[in-house]
């Protein structure tokens, strides 16, 4: 069976670096959020430009991918996202940490919440549930803490069009 597709990876709002990322953007295609294309699945890893993009996009996927990065919110709250993706008409269908422990919605925003108001990683005891800052930005210590299966922030959130 054949496939057809493409994969497209562009910058959709102003370039942003967060956290010290040094990447040369100067041959990645710009594309802004009206013009994105008709696709089956959208994923986004935008540092805190979700809301924008989602809000000004015509295109209508059947899937979006979202990586939620509260630390790149300035002034909206990250939390909008959920409201947002629902008024587009998509549902939630799963939530899992940056490493891919899944977790509830309802948890998911508990720890989007957290890590925005506090500016630090969140993570979750499998245990307990309990939620602990990382207290750690180095990249060291944050392989060291995705190394243990338990949820983290950013979180990823898949979203599917609900049927009509």
């Amino acid at each position: 069976m054949e496939c057809d597709y493409s994969v497209i990876k562009a910058i959709i709002s102003e370039l942003y670096l967060p956290h010290g990322h040094e990447t040369n953007y100067d041959n990645t295609e710009v594309i802004p959020p009206q013009e994105l294309p008709e696709c089956d699945v959208m994923e986004f890893d935008c540092e805190g430009a979700e809301l924008e993009i989602i809000n000004d996009m015509q295109s209508e996927p059947r899937l979006l991918i979202i990586e939620v990065e509260a630390r790149g919110y300035d002034e909206d709250n990250p939390l909008k996202i959920f409201d947002v993706i629902e008024s587009k008409g998509y549902k939630i269908k799963r939530c899992t940490g940056h490493n891919g422990c899944p977790i509830s919605t309802t948890k998911a925003k508990s720890m989007i919440k957290k890590c925005y108001e506090q500016n630090q990683h969140v993570l979750v005891d499998p245990e307990s549930g309990e939620e602990s800052l990382a207290n750690s930005n180095t990249s060291s210590k944050r392989k060291e803490l995705e190394s243990v299966e338990r949820p983290m922030t950013p979180i990823i959130v898949t979203a599917e069009r609900n049927k009509i």
